[in-house]
């Protein structure tokens, strides 16, 4: 019953060719069409990171030495983004106006003051202002940074508008 299995394994090993050199060619083809497709691929990725590394990233790079609060950020694109009784958000009054008014002036204090305050004990500043450095003062705001390295979030309200938020831990 097992007789004819065995003689057909017999014969396979007793020829003159092993079994696994049969039909190289197409392991020789499918082989190539791989390493062609491979190679082309390579190609076409070293192509597009030099292209992006030497058109795209020549003037941009990163700077690192900024410090951020992420969480004050946040806060601030929220403060932002809050609205009035109106519909109006801050944002869009603070580009009407270019000042702080009792509403905005009030909830920033109350934002940025209450939940701030400890993290940054030396000065928390919110201003308008317009290049070259033509600040809006404001009642609710009044004292600039003097010293002090701090974090600094800035927003343009309009063209040469700018609010910055400004937070500084030490003096």
């Amino acid at each position: 019953m097992f007789y004819p299995l065995l003689e057909k394994q017999i014969k396979m090993f007793n020829k003159e060719k092993p079994f696994f050199l049969k039909n190289k060619r197409g392991q020789i083809g499918k082989t190539i069409t791989w390493v062609v497709a491979t190679v082309i691929i390579i190609m076409i990725l070293v192509v597009s990171i030099f292209i992006a590394t030497s058109y795209l990233g020549g003037s941009k790079k990163a700077d690192f030495s900024k410090q951020t609060d992420i969480l004050a950020s946040k806060s601030f694109f929220a403060y932002l983004l809050t609205e009035n009784t109106e519909g109006d958000t801050v944002y869009e009054q603070l580009r009407d106006e270019e000042n702080l008014n009792d509403f905005n002036g009030n909830l920033a204090l109350n934002i940025f003051e209450e939940f701030y305050r400890k993290d940054y004990p030396y000065t928390i500043w919110l201003v308008i202002y317009s290049k070259p450095h033509d600040i809006i003062t404001n009642t609710f705001f009044p004292k600039p940074p003097i010293c002090g390295r701090g974090i600094s979030e800035e927003i343009e309200l309009k063209e040469n508008k700018y609010i910055l938020l400004t937070l500084t831990p030490t003096c």
